[in-house]
């Protein structure tokens, strides 16, 4: 429990600093050369660890995704976000991480798509505020404090992305 409650101190400090972050314009980017398949399958060894849910954890892209620039912790810390709440909201079913190539748009998309409780349609849009979750009443179910989607989407306007959802409630999302 000591150890839990370590790590989620921790990602509360970090979230906050990435906050800070983005709100003082100080963010800087680490270009590097990214090989996705190699970067994917290493986030993919990352957590192949048992999990305390009924969940499976799918993993599809191919072998011929291209190398892209981009800041390698900024995209990690995106994936692991998105990912982490897929876990977080699935108590049981799959989380699958894909990604494909679009030539024609030189483009790359990386969806994580869960069988959880799903979003509400008319939150879309406030999920991605800072400090705004789905749920905020004083007897959710889910802990967290709301700044992991907005720095996701913090992140990944400033590579260059875009950051969609699909969703509806107990249908999962996308």
């Amino acid at each position: 429990k000591i150890l839990q409650q370590s790590a989620n101190l921790l990602y509360l400090i970090n979230s906050i600093l990435d906050l800070t972050q983005i709100e003082s314009g100080e963010v800087s980017l680490q270009r590097e050369e990214i090989r996705l398949p190699e970067y994917l399958q290493e986030m993919k060894l990352n957590y192949e660890v048992t999990l305390d849910k009924p969940l499976a954890l799918r993993w599809s892209f191919s072998s011929d995704l291209p190398t892209i620039q981009s800041d390698k912790a900024k995209l990690r810390l995106i994936l692991e976000n998105l990912i982490n709440n897929a876990i977080k909201f699935t108590d049981k079913g799959s989380i699958e991480v894909s990604a494909r190539c679009h030539p024609d748009r030189k483009a790359v998309e990386i969806d994580v798509s869960d069988t959880g409780v799903g979003i509400p349609k008319e939150a879309f849009l406030t999920i991605f505020e800072k400090f705004r979750q789905v749920d905020s009443s004083a007897t959710r179910v889910h802990g967290g404090v709301g700044l992991g989607l907005y720095i996701v989407k913090a992140f990944t306007e400033l590579l260059g992305g875009s950051i969609t959802v699909k969703s509806a409630p107990n249908h999962g999302s996308t």
